[in-house]
């Protein structure tokens, strides 16, 4: 690994200093503040500007501060230094950072368990205490910072500013959302091209980032693939507060990369589009785009009905564009989906009105179509929980008003008819009974998360809710099953 020479282009820095930072004694001096009255620093001007050699030659002096001298070794292009009172003037508060001890070592080390944590302050006089957000439960005892003269080799900073688990919404050259976006992996760092202060004291970066992301495209069928996604992040960050993602411009999406794209931060129902065609179905030749349906609802439009939407399950039915839902809100069990051109979309009927049904529809009765929501678990339904085959408690659903969303689909045919098989992803919040609490009568409120699994035989009306597989408990009961490794399901009654 080799090191860089940084040109004499610091003592232009150095004037300009010299004429707005207080020298009348270097104590008062602080080098992110001295830095952010700049108008603009770019990191790749010229004056900043750095050739591959041996080593980094740093001087406090040129930073306008105390006159110590530095050498740096095992600096990565694209890291910025902080050694004893050397804070690279890119090191800003409120942008997230990984950060490294500078170690002639194989494996890479970095603090904060390998984590990207916001810089929240940084202190003054000769050894500088860093400060980094805190952890998650610990505001009031954090011990995420460090002084910058713990490491005599100094410590090397990696901006960060998308993070695995964003949303982005993809626009083409005409502004036209054409997808939506999850970033799943970043394999590579996030290097800074551009460093520039406006006279508002507004801090703008310009990183150029490299991700694996899920991709969702409206027009396509096959959408949700994983594809790799470069461009450059524009991220700012004004006088107070955090800094924020604008936008990742010159976005290029795919294996072979089509360019010309712009990221814009968050997803917005009303952009998302589905381009749905009648001939992949093997129904009529008639092509629909439908705009505002939620990424977990089943599109049902003109002549076109989702193929995943069968007779014997439940779905929870919206306009879309809408807020409210048809049924008063309630999830119905489908009975028939009928033939033509507005196929009639017949439900179960009311307990009180089995002769007089007034729950169906056409679906080409609204111009804007409907979204179905599958629904397997209801407010009410009782469970066994099961460790493998022992039973150890009892479950009763309070409540269930987090989408529901339909994983996957199996079809068998077999002599006997067709069964059909969906596996849900379900959210719930339940209230737990186990074996060593009834004596105590005591029950636990607990969000329980899984897959159930819902099937519907052949020649049955309705789909049968089995049971709820790859449970999750957000409590403390959780870790209790991980410990001894345990399989728990929760066996519909």
């Amino acid at each position: 690994m080799h090191g860089f020479y940084i040109h004499d282009g610091l003592h232009i820095i150095r004037t300009k200093l010299l004429e707005l930072a207080d020298t009348s004694g270097p104590e008062k001096i602080n080098v992110q503040s001295a830095f952010s009255s700049l108008k603009t620093a770019n990191s790749n001007n010229s004056d900043w500007s750095i050739e591959e050699t041996s080593v980094v030659n740093l001087d406090g002096a040129e930073l306008n501060d105390f006159p110590a001298k530095y050498s740096v070794q095992l600096l990565r292009p694209y890291e910025f230094a902080a050694v004893g009172v050397w804070i690279h003037p890119n090191i800003v508060p409120g942008f997230k950072y990984k950060v490294r001890p500078i170690e002639n070592k194989e494996r890479t080390r970095f603090l904060f368990d390998n984590r990207a944590l916001e810089l929240m302050s940084i202190g003054r006089g000769y050894s500088r205490r860093l400060t980094f957000e805190a952890s998650p439960g610990l505001l009031n005892d954090n011990e995420n910072y460090f002084w910058t003269d713990s490491m005599p080799s100094g410590y090397a900073f990696q901006v960060h500013v998308v993070s695995v688990g964003d949303n982005f919404t993809v626009f083409d050259a005409n502004n036209v959302a054409v997808a939506t976006i999850e970033v799943t992996k970043i394999p590579n760092a996030q290097k800074e091209v551009n460093h520039e202060v406006i006279e508002n004291g507004e801090v703008r970066k310009n990183v150029e980032v490299n991700m694996l992301c899920k991709v969702d495209w409206f027009y396509k069928e096959d959408s949700s693939a994983i594809t790799p996604v470069t461009g450059i992040a524009v991220a700012s960050k004004l006088p107070r507060g955090s800094a924020k993602l604008i936008k990742i411009s010159d976005a290029a999406i795919g294996f072979i990369p089509c360019r010309g794209y712009t990221l814009i931060p968050g997803v917005d129902d009303k952009q998302r589009q589905l381009v749905l065609n009648g001939c992949s179905i093997g129904d009529a030749p008639t092509m629909y785009t439908m705009t505002g349906l939620e990424p977990y609802e089943l599109p049902v439009i003109g002549t076109y009905v989702d193929p995943r939407i069968m007779p014997g399950f439940h779905y929870k039915v919206r306009p879309t564009g809408h807020k409210n839902y048809l049924f008063e809100g309630n999830a119905l069990q489908l009975v028939n989906i009928g033939m033509g051109y507005g196929k009639r979309m017949t439900f179960k009927p009311d307990s009180h009105n089995l002769n007089n049904n007034t729950n169906f529809f056409w679906s080409d009765s609204y111009p804007e179509g409907y979204g179905f929501e599958p629904q397997a678990v209801f407010c009410g339904m009782k469970f066994d929980v099961m460790d493998d085959t022992q039973r150890i408690g009892e479950a009763t659903v309070f409540r269930s008003d987090n989408p529901q969303i339909e994983d996957q689909q199996c079809i068998v045919k077999s002599t006997n008819g067709v069964t059909v098989t969906k596996y849900i992803h379900v959210d719930v919040t339940c209230q737990v009974m186990l074996k060593s609490d009834k004596s105590d009568n005591e029950s636990h409120s607990v969000r329980v998360s899984g897959t159930a699994v819902v099937v519907k035989y052949s020649k049955q009306n309705e789909a049968k809710l089995l049971y709820i597989d790859n449970v999750g408990l957000s409590s403390k009961l959780n870790l209790v099953f991980m410990n001894q490794k345990s399989h728990i399901i929760f066996q519909a009654k």
